[in-house]
C-alpha cells in the first residue's frame, strides 16, 4: 500500500524521506546528549 502511494506521488515520497531523516537526526541528537550527560 505504502509503495503504491510512493510510486504515485513523488512529493509524498520525498516528504516521508525528509521526515525520516529529521527523526533520525533528532534521535541521534538525543543519544549524543545522553552520552554527554552520562560522561559527566
Amino acid at each position: 500500500l505504502l509503495d503504491d502511494v510512493l510510486a504515485n506521488d513523488p512529493a509524498v515520497a520525498s516528504q516521508i524521506q525528509l521526515t525520516g531523516i529529521r527523526s533520525a537526526t533528532l534521535l541521534a541528537g538525543l543519544c549524543e546528549q545522553q552520552a554527554i550527560e552520562y560522561a559527566e
